[in-house]
């Protein structure tokens, strides 16, 4: 695979870890209701193990932001990725226990989705809502938990040509000096990419059938 793909790869992999972190609030065992916490770790009163125990750090409210428990909606765009679309189990106020969803809406249909485990900050990420509701994002950032990023991805989108141009900053936290940067053209269309790979490695078959038979 040559650097451009595998550079794409690396962009593709940020993305999905990004949203393998929101779908863990499925999972991670809020205090949605506002009970008492057990000893982090032991069976609770359901058999269940408890959740992680809080790092007891306040989740400062942001202005205009609402806080969410239950993990994302998913919709399918016209390209066939999965994109957020919603939210479920949103709470009054954020708990520094499990992970927890920001989602603020912006001006002109802009969004600023944020996330924090165990009130540690995660990620930030914003970006623009389509006619169909779902979100695009054009910032994506994954932050140490100081709250201060340590990687930036930046996308840019040519709907002539389906393309999204993602360049990847890895930031060192202690100077905002950038250590590295990747750049690589994603296609809209997930088929598209599968086909390109699939062409790849029936390409490098054939080379290595080739160099067997000298």
């Amino acid at each position: 695979m040559d650097m451009k793909l595998a550079t794409g790869r690396i962009a593709t992999l940020i993305s999905v870890f990004s949203l393998m972190v929101v779908a863990l609030s499925g999972v991670t065992g809020c205090d949605m209701f506002g009970g008492g916490a057990d000893e982090a770790g032991a069976p609770t009163s359901t058999g269940a193990p408890a959740a992680p125990a809080a790092s007891g750090h306040a989740i400062e409210p942001i202005e205009g932001m609402k806080y969410y428990v239950g993990g994302p909606v998913m919709g399918q765009d016209e390209y066939g990725r999965m994109r957020v679309k919603a939210f479920n189990g949103e709470v009054k106020k954020p708990t520094s226990r499990g992970l927890v969803i920001g989602h603020k809406v912006l001006d002109e249909n802009r969004f600023e989705l944020r996330t924090w485990l165990n009130g540690d900050p995660v990620t930030a990420q914003f970006g623009f809502v389509d006619e169909n509701g779902l979100f695009w994002y054009d910032e994506r950032s994954t932050l140490n938990a100081d709250g201060v990023v340590i990687v930036r991805q930046k996308l840019t989108y040519d709907d002539d040509k389906e393309v999204m141009h993602s360049k990847v900053e890895y930031i060192d936290p202690a100077d905002g000096e950038i250590v590295k940067t990747y750049e690589s053209d994603i296609l809209y269309r997930q088929e598209d990419e599968e086909e390109d790979d699939e062409k790849e490695e029936g390409d490098a078959a054939e080379e290595g059938t080739a160099e067997d038979g000298e």
